[in-house]
C-alpha cells in the first residue's frame, strides 16, 4: 500500500512526463521549411515523443559512429499498409543526411539547401520530404505533397498522409528497440492549407459526393504504449486520422481502411 504522499508524488511525476504533442506539434508546423508566399499544397507534419521524456536517449544509438548507416536501417525498417506506392516516401525519396541543432535529420534532396528556393519553383514543395530525429527520442517528419490541385479541385493524396504517418509510428518501434526504451510515446499530426480539400481515393473512386474539408487546419494527437505499437500501425494511425477521414467521407473507403487495420 502507498501512503497518500507517495501516491501525490507518483501523480505529480506522471503529469511532469505528460507530453504536449500538439505543442511539439505546433512548434514543428512553424519551422515549414517552404516560405508562406511559395506553398501551394497542404503539408503534414508528424511529431512523436517518448514518454517519459529523456534526455540523451539516442546518443549511444546515433552519437558514436557513423549515425548515416544506422538512421538509414530505422527509416529502411519502417513499415506502413498503403495499397500502392507514392511520392515522395521514404527512404526512396531520401537522399541527404546532415546534424541539426536538436539532433540528426535525412532530408529529400529538394529541401537540403544547395540551390535557392526561387530556382526551384513548385518541385521543392512538391518533392519536400524531412525525417529528424532528435538526441532526446523525439521524430519529426515533414512532407510539402499531402494536396496537390487538379482539374480546380484539390485533392489529398490519402495513402500519403496515412503511409507516411504510419511510418512514424513504425520509427517509433524502431527507435525504442535500438535504445532500450519501454516507454510509450506521444504521436501528433498535423495538415496545413486542407480547406476545401477531397479524398483522392473517394474521387478516384467514382463516388458520387466527395465532401470537401471545412477548415484550414487539422491537429490531432494520441498516446500509444510500446506494445500496441507493435501490434501494428493500425489503430494508432486511426486515432490520428480517423477523424479526419471521417470528415471527407473516404472512412470507409476499402483502400483507406486497410491503414486502419
Amino acid at each position: 500500500m502507498l501512503s497518500d504522499a507517495q501516491v501525490e508524488r507518483l501523480i505529480a511525476q506522471r503529469a511532469r512526463w505528460a507530453v504536449n504533442a500538439e505543442k511539439a506539434l505546433n512548434d514543428w508546423i512553424a519551422d515549414d521549411p517552404i516560405a508562406p508566399d511559395k506553398r501551394e499544397n497542404a503539408h503534414l507534419f508528424v511529431v512523436a515523443d517518448p514518454v517519459p521524456p529523456r534526455e540523451r536517449l539516442l546518443l549511444p544509438v546515433l552519437g558514436v559512429g557513423d549515425y548515416t548507416a544506422t538512421f538509414r536501417d530505422l527509416v529502411t525498417a519502417t513499415r506502413h499498409q498503403a495499397p500502392g506506392t507514392f511520392v515522395p516516401d521514404m527512404p526512396t525519396h531520401l537522399s541527404n543526411f546532415s546534424t541539426t541543432a536538436d539532433g540528426w535529420a535525412w532530408k529529400s534532396y529538394a529541401v537540403f539547401g544547395q540551390r535557392e528556393e526561387s530556382e526551384q519553383g513548385r518541385e521543392r514543395e512538391r518533392g519536400a520530404l524531412i525525417v529528424e530525429i532528435c538526441e532526446n527520442g523525439q521524430l519529426r517528419m515533414m512532407c510539402g505533397r499531402a494536396t496537390e490541385d487538379y482539374n480546380g479541385k484539390r485533392l489529398m493524396f490519402d495513402d500519403l498522409v496515412l503511409g507516411l504517418t504510419a511510418r512514424i509510428v513504425s520509427l517509433a518501434e524502431g527507435v525504442s528497440h535500438a535504445a532500450g526504451f519501454l516507454g510509450s510515446w506521444d504521436f501528433g499530426v498535423g495538415v496545413t492549407m486542407l480547406r476545401g480539400a477531397i479524398s483522392n481515393r473517394r474521387y478516384s473512386g467514382g463516388f458520387f459526393t466527395c465532401p470537401p474539408y471545412t477548415a484550414d487546419n487539422y491537429i490531432a494527437s494520441t498516446r500509444a504504449a510500446l506494445a500496441e505499437i507493435e501490434r501494428g500501425t493500425g489503430p494508432v494511425v486511426e486515432r490520428l486520422l480517423g477523424r479526419l477521414y471521417r470528415a471527407v467521407g473516404a472512412d470507409q473507403v476499402a483502400e483507406v481502411k486497410k491503414h486502419f487495420a
